[in-house]
């Protein structure tokens, strides 16, 4: 095959001693398709005949065939590759037309009618616990990230009473808000169940007790006077803090708690207002259908584990729904605003990062309580704190 090559390409050169490598490499591959030849092979083998004179060295000549297949098989590659940016850039190009067609198109503005007020109703539900009204705060203790003492309980609880009721009308813009549930959580006072409390406390028990009794009722008395409400219900748990006793009782846990005290002093001053203060621990309240179980928190216990708190409440809580269930659950103790499972809300305190807090670790959080709006059709659909600075 190569010797006849070589003769055609003699042949063509003698008969068309006027035409370029190209050209006669072209009449020859159009002329003689039986060689099997890619043109671009023709044409070096061309170029080889008329530089040596028509002398050809079958060694050499090898060498360019295996130039031409490597120059073959990049200029493949590169085809392949620019093929592939073509049909790249075409369905680019297609897209940023369709782009274009869309900028072009104008906007078809559909009607925007302002709805009324929503024909459901809601009840807030607020939580108020974790006060230690007469434990002291120092800032060189906490960083200067908090300091508290009586007065500045006071000014809190103030502030805590006059933002719970701006939240209450900032709602009613939107829905129908005629019930109020405010979930007293205990730890009203810090007490003396530790050896430092009676060395630290502001107060005595007996009398943080009455500072908080007065604390609560002064706020009660504006929240049932300035706040609109047709029922109000004071839901009631004593904390783990006010106990009289030095460890915590079950069977008589009511009898031992300075906040019994507190809670059946509130229901005897307020005769339009629902109390609601369980024998036991553990209360439940019914609502738009829904049972609401309220504690203090202290029930649950939480070794700082993986997973925090979440845990060991949702296995208290599934123990406790195997004797009565509930839908909902309100509880305090561990002075974090937070949602630990989907049915449980967890209060902050008003007395905010502390020494505890600090020493054993725990995250830096301001003093908040929680409110909350149920919907009487929806569900829980407002979840934000109260702040009391």
């Amino acid at each position: 095959m190569r010797a006849d090559l070589d003769e055609i390409i003699k042949k063509e050169v003698e008969q068309n001693p006027d035409l370029n490598h190209n050209q006669l490499a072209q009449i020859i591959f159009d002329t003689y398709p039986k060689l099997g030849l890619a043109k671009i092979t023709i044409y070096y083998h061309v170029k080889k005949v008329r530089e040596s004179g028509g002398d050809r060295n079958w060694k050499d000549l090898a060498k360019s065939d295996i130039k031409v297949r490597k120059i073959k098989v990049k200029h493949d590659e590169a085809e392949n590759k620019y093929n592939a940016l073509l049909r790249e850039y075409e369905v680019l190009e297609e897209k940023f037309n369709t782009l274009l067609e869309i900028k072009t198109e104008q906007p078809k503005p559909f009607p925007i009618e302002v709805q009324g007020l929503n024909k459901s109703e809601a009840t807030a539900i607020i939580q108020y616990s974790d006060w230690h009204i007469e434990e002291e705060v120092k800032e060189s203790q906490t960083d200067g990230m908090n300091k508290y003492n009586l007065d500045i309980a006071q000014k809190r609880a103030s502030t805590l009473f006059v933002n719970t009721l701006r939240l209450v009308e900032k709602e009613r813009h939107e829905i129908k808000i005629p019930n109020l549930v405010i979930h007293l959580g205990g730890d009203f006072i810090t007490g003396w169940i530790h050896e430092e409390g009676q060395q630290t406390n502001l107060l005595s028990p007996i009398e943080a007790t009455i500072v908080a009794r007065d604390m609560l009722y002064a706020g009660i008395s504006k929240i049932a006077t300035d706040g609109k409400f047709k029922r109000i219900i004071v839901l009631c748990n004593r904390g783990n803090h006010a106990r009289t006793t030095k460890r915590m009782q079950f069977a008589n846990e009511i009898s031992t708690s300075y906040e019994t005290f507190i809670y059946h002093d509130l229901k005897s001053r307020f005769h339009n207002i629902e109390f609601i203060i369980p024998d036991s621990d553990i209360g439940y309240f019914d609502i738009y259908g829904k049972t609401i179980r309220f504690y203090h928190g202290q029930q649950v216990k939480y070794n700082r584990g993986i997973g925090g708190i979440t845990p060991s409440l949702n296995r208290m809580q599934a123990g406790w729904d195997k004797t009565k269930d509930a839908d909902y659950n309100l509880m305090g103790h561990y002075h974090t605003w937070s949602f630990p499972n989907p049915y449980t809300t967890l209060n902050g305190s008003m007395i905010g990062f502390n020494v505890f807090a600090k020493s054993f670790g725990f995250g830096f959080e301001q003093p908040l309580q929680s409110f909350q709006l149920l919907d009487a059709k929806r569900g829980f659909t407002v979840r934000t704190p109260i702040l009391v600075e």
